[in-house]
């Protein structure tokens, strides 16, 4: 069940309804979204007629365990596109009969803003002004997790306000979906730390030249790498040359889970580029000298760390023994070590204890050493240094491209050699999509590929299995 209400505003109408309490910041600051941005696109004029809606989303009753189970008996494996908003089919909302740039403002049902949607605006560009208000507004708006702008017309400003909306924000989703920039610098909204963790550009008219500046965003020393989980590129012009790029990123990228490149230009040679790093691939020396660096980097860190602890630890209990000198005098000596023995085996004991607990103390903080390549993902083999792979990405639908049977076989190999390596902590493919693709409708290689990936999941014996490594 959904509740729907609407607040309709007109930049060049001077509407009456809107209180005087409206003109006061803090008060505009305490208001719900949709009032706030009703209220200042008037005060600051946005050139752009605005109607405002408000839509609650209610969570449906939970389910038995029986229905759960049915539920995940039907679920696919693999989602095609990232979530869509709950509202699809506006139109019953529109007062006027003149065209209007809709914003609608999603909350749960504990009134809680959740998602911004602007979907189907071709009239004019969104204007910047509306999203620098929406920007005033956001970082009070610590649940909200999703900004959708679908089917819109855009440029490079909005996309600059929307990067700085998501440093300001919570926003873990953003959809662009059909919504075209000329410059194509969605790569902008990869440029800085933020909470982003899914991505959607399908319908973009994203060419290889903006896919290199994606992916560039996406290498391990980019703030990206680190929080981005889904991207999807589906229905753009994406050829083998863009899936090269996308492949060197995901050479030292271990964060991305779900890629969507579906309905592009790719053959089996792009394809190809991908699979390369989801299998064993050889360093760079470039590679190596950065696992060098970053290693000697952890070093000194962890020296430092050691160093400040162990020196706090050891004023601690000087300061300890000094009060309990006070307190208690001189303790007795006894009679069978003399003064310097008892002494020195007193220091012995307790610098040990006091080193054991700082290394302990900078290990919570630090942990172990965490590189793409590190000794527990690398192998050498003739005297060069290879990586065992990329075992992160566990979905890729590559549906509606050009691939051919040859791709076929090529993932056979992946789903092969990621059994090998694959470790308890290591998933690596589990679902990938080639339908749609100059491909047979049915084979041997299927049925090999689909019972890989399964125990890549279950992590336990399928039927007709003698026995299943669970480590290299």
């Amino acid at each position: 069940m959904r509740a729907v209400s609407m607040r309709s505003f007109k930049s060049d109408t001077r509407s009456e309804n809107i209180t005087s309490k409206s003109s006061s910041d803090d008060i505009l600051e305490n208001a719900d979204f949709d009032e706030f941005l009703q209220a200042t696109c008037k005060k600051f004029q946005c050139p752009t007629a605005i109607v405002v809606g408000r839509e609650t989303v209610r969570e449906p009753p939970p389910k038995s365990s029986k229905q759960r189970q049915e539920s995940r008996s039907k679920r696919g494996a693999a989602m095609d596109v990232l979530p869509t908003p709950s509202t699809q089919n506006l139109s019953y909302l529109n007062p006027f009969d003149e065209k209007y740039l809709l914003v609608m403002a999603i909350y749960d049902t504990l009134n809680h803003l959740i998602e911004i949607l602007l979907s189907k605006y071709n009239d004019q560009v969104i204007p910047r002004v509306l999203m620098q208000l929406i920007a005033l507004k956001v970082p009070h708006t610590r649940h909200l997790t999703r900004f959708t702008i679908r089917q819109c017309r855009i440029d490079l400003y909005t996309i600059y306000e929307l990067n700085k909306i998501l440093v300001l924000s919570n926003i873990t989703d953003i959809c662009l979906d059909h919504s075209y920039v000329k410059e194509g610098i969605y790569d902008v909204l990869l440029s800085q730390k933020s909470s982003l963790r899914n991505l959607s550009l399908s319908r973009c008219y994203i060419n290889d030249q903006v896919c290199e500046r994606i992916a560039a965003r996406l290498r391990r020393s980019e703030p990206a790498e680190a929080s981005l989980l889904t991207l999807n590129l589906s229905s753009n012009q994406i050829t083998d040359e863009g899936m090269k790029h996308l492949g060197e990123a995901l050479r030292d990228n271990r964060h991305l889970r779900y890629l969507n490149v579906s309905d592009n230009q790719i053959s089996d040679v792009g394809a190809q580029y991908v699979f390369d790093v989801l299998q064993e691939f050889l360093l760079t020396q470039e590679e190596i000298f950065d696992r060098r660096k970053c290693y000697v980097q952890y070093l000194k860190k962890k020296t430092e760390l050691y160093e400040l602890y162990l020196s706090k630890f050891e004023e601690e209990n000087s300061k300890r023994l000094a009060a309990k000198r006070s307190l208690t005098g001189r303790p007795r000596l006894s009679p069978k070590k003399d003064k310097v023995s008892i002494r020195r085996d007193s220091r012995h004991s307790t610098s040990s204890i006091l080193s054991v607990k700082a290394r302990s103390m900078v290990l919570e903080i630090l942990g172990p050493f965490q590189h793409p390549f590190s000794p527990a993902m690398a192998v050498v083999k003739d005297g060069d240094l290879y990586c065992i792979g990329n075992f992160t990405l566990c979905y890729l639908n590559l549906r509606y491209n050009n691939l051919t049977y040859k791709s076929v076989d090529a993932l056979l190999t992946v789903v092969k050699h990621q059994k090998i390596y694959r470790t308890e902590n290591q998933c690596g493919l589990v679902s990938v999509l080639i339908e749609g693709n100059h491909v047979p409708e049915d084979c041997i290689e299927y049925a090999l590929i689909h019972k890989e990936m399964m125990r890549s999941v279950t992590r336990r014996k399928l039927p007709g299995d003698k026995s299943v490594p669970s480590s290299r």
